[in-house]
């Protein structure tokens, strides 16, 4: 089984993918709901970006947390083409993130 890390770093891939994705996909979405979905994943890359690398991540609960945001992702990849369902999806990734993030920034604080 892959720690944490390696599951950072997969979520970083498929959020890195879903601009793309939801460009060839396009049809289905509103103006409004096309910026609120990018709004939405810059804010998941930005979290994202603050977990990758941490060591806690190799523990069975960082890892479980870092698998729950790769199933978010994943679940995210898989309903684009309903506009209404990805930015719920999208929404529920970049909360998991943020709150794995937050949890990586007391432990280091604690640590230290």
């Amino acid at each position: 089984m892959a720690d944490g890390r390696e599951l950072i770093e997969e979520v970083v891939a498929v959020l890195g993918e879903l601009p793309e994705r939801v460009g060839a996909v396009e049809g289905p979405y509103t103006a409004d709901q096309r910026a609120e979905l990018d709004e939405i994943l810059e804010s998941a890359n930005k979290w994202a970006g603050m977990c990758r690398k941490k060591q806690w991540l190799r523990g069975a609960e960082g890892t479980g947390m870092a698998q729950g945001c790769l199933d978010a992702a994943r679940r995210l990849r898989g309903s684009l083409d309903q506009p209404t369902v990805a930015i719920e999806h999208a929404a529920d990734v970049a909360a998991q993130l943020e709150r794995l993030a937050r949890l990586l920034a007391t432990k280091s604080t604690v640590m230290t």
